[in-house]
């Protein structure tokens, strides 16, 4: 037998998970999973990966 111990979300793509003690279950999945993402002016998705820029 499974048994679930955590509930996490990721309301914002690339943002850290948000904790929950339930959640309801919409036809997407979580609700408010995935829902929303950050885009610069070009529409771009911005991430929180982090990048390594050699320099000389």
């Amino acid at each position: 037998m499974q048994i679930l111990t955590n509930i996490y979300i990721y309301p914002i793509k690339s943002i850290p998970a948000t904790s929950l003690k339930k959640s309801d279950v919409v036809k997407q999945g979580l609700a408010f999973d995935g829902l929303y993402m950050l885009v610069d002016s070009t529409g771009k998705l911005i991430s929180n990966t982090v990048s390594y820029i050699k320099t000389h």
